[in-house]
């Protein structure tokens, strides 16, 4: 790999470690901030759907993993050129998975489920 595209392939990789970084580290406070600004705009807060706060801790931890992939390609691209693959994998892998679990929450049983 010549020096012009390594120092490319490791700006962009940095770039993209420090997005995933920053946006791991602020996911885990996010139901804290969520409930501090609906204090402070008078909003009331479903008690409903408490399973929501899980979900946002597995989100950050999720970013902090694809960043350990991609940490090892940063280090060294040329050799750990699966680290990247897998990374981009997991990335675009987020859509379907959201979309299922969209469809999977619309469903009619599971809103007499949220309502008890």
């Amino acid at each position: 790999m010549s020096d012009a595209l390594c120092f490319r392939v490791r700006l962009i990789l940095g770039l993209f470690i420090a997005g995933l970084v920053l946006s791991g580290l602020t996911a885990f406070p996010l139901m804290r901030e969520l409930n501090l600004l609906c204090d402070w705009f008078g909003i009331a807060r479903d008690a409903r759907y408490p399973f929501l706060a899980h979900g946002t801790d597995w989100l950050a931890f999720s970013h902090v993993v694809i960043t350990v992939f991609c940490f090892g390609a940063w280090l060294d691209a040329a050799r750990h050129e699966y680290r990247i693959r897998a990374a981009m994998i997991a990335c675009v892998m987020v859509i379907p998975l959201a979309l299922m679990l969209l469809a999977d929450a619309k469903r009619p049983e599971r809103e007499g489920v949220a309502a008890r």
